[in-house]
């Protein structure tokens, strides 16, 4: 029915998702190492409306979640690729020429809404692509990817802000969506074997009883209240306050950036095998 090996094709469309992945990360992350010059010429905002803005992209991403496992099923992720990475796309076109609040918020609730799909984009690809048995290496790989963009998100991105400004970094990160867009276009396939799979099951599909079966599934509310007090928090924290936080003790930005850099990486294929 699906690949019973690792092809070409299999390894590009998961590495575009993966990528995908990788740079909504990175913006997400990315107004922590801009703090900063958020409060300077031209944007001039406060620490109170810093954190409105950056939060703003959660909420959207949030959102974005509840239909994303059904629209990825019932489009696949070709379709949704190009509509997601489009709209990310818009928002750091958004951000590239923003010079006011209101529309930094826009450029952060689209990024956050169009980012919002690309990890089940990247899950969904490995399944339907790779070979079954390599589904945990390459979860993990795509963990692995997305620490990549975490990482930059921090030390690179606080040294390339000293030579660039925002609107410079945010046409930098639109060019890079755009030739995103264009992989999504030209190089995402539709599998023939889930093209057929997915028409089956579209005839016996019952989403209404699929979701209230999820909800009453106790281990999915313990999964997710974990990942809402240990992940949530920290990871929250860390983006946007995370160099902040380090430079009241005494480092330099540069520093704080570097710290939080290395924090990210801790086996994380490994951990994805496991």
């Amino acid at each position: 029915m699906y690949k019973t090996r690792i092809t070409t094709l299999g390894l590009s469309i998961w590495f575009i998702c993966a990528f995908f992945y990788a740079l909504e990360y990175f913006v997400r992350s990315s107004t922590g190492a801009l703090l900063d010059d958020f409060m300077k010429e031209p944007y001039n905002l406060t620490i109170a409306s810093t954190a409105l803005f950056s939060s703003s992209f959660y909420w959207s991403y949030i959102i974005s979640q509840i239909p994303a496992g059904i629209i990825v099923d019932k489009f696949g992720v070709k379709k949704v690729m190009i509509v997601s990475s489009a709209i990310f796309s818009v928002a750091m076109l958004i951000a590239t020429i923003a010079h006011s609040e209101s529309m930094l918020l826009a450029y952060r609730i689209l990024a956050g809404f169009g980012g919002g799909f690309a990890i089940l984009c990247a899950i969904k690809s490995i399944a339907i692509w790779l070979p079954n048995r390599f589904f945990p290496a390459f979860t993990g790989l795509t963990q692995f990817v997305l620490y990549i963009g975490t990482t930059l998100s921090a030390a690179p991105l606080v040294f390339l802000s000293e030579y660039l400004s925002i609107s410079e970094i945010m046409a930098l990160i639109f060019v890079i969506s755009f030739i995103l867009l264009l992989f999504s276009i030209f190089v995402i396939k539709t599998h023939p074997d889930y093209k057929k799979e997915n028409k089956h099951n579209n005839k016996q599909s019952q989403t209404l009883k699929d979701i209230l079966a999820v909800l009453k599934n106790k281990q999915i509310w313990f999964n997710g209240l974990f990942c809402f007090t240990i992940y949530g928090t920290t990871v929250l924290f860390a983006d946007l306050w995370g160099i902040r936080y380090l430079t009241l003790y005494g480092f330099s930005q540069s520093q704080a950036g570097l710290y939080l850099s290395l924090s990210a990486y801790v086996s994380l294929v490994r951990f994805g095998e496991l």
